[in-house]
């Protein structure tokens, strides 16, 4: 409740209103995720994907590296 308590009302305690507080971010959630899962598993990207792990391996050890280098900095 304390995520979405800017978009509820303080007089919105009824069963119905926390049950939709659960279930549509749950929905939008798993359709979201599910949706990526098909997508990137289509043979045609999984190829691209593993032609090109080595350069996005480190591509993304770069940006991890960035973010850990400015916490540090920042701290």
């Amino acid at each position: 409740m304390a995520l979405f308590s800017q978009f509820v009302s303080s007089y919105a305690s009824n069963n119905m209103t926390k049950s939709l507080l659960i279930i549509i971010p749950f929905l939008f959630d798993r359709l979201w995720y599910s949706t990526i899962a098909v997508l990137l598993s289509k043979p045609t990207v999984l190829n691209k994907l593993n032609k090109n792990a080595i350069w996005l391996d480190r591509i993304m050890g770069c940006i991890l590296l960035l973010l850990a280098l400015k916490v540090v900095l920042t701290s």
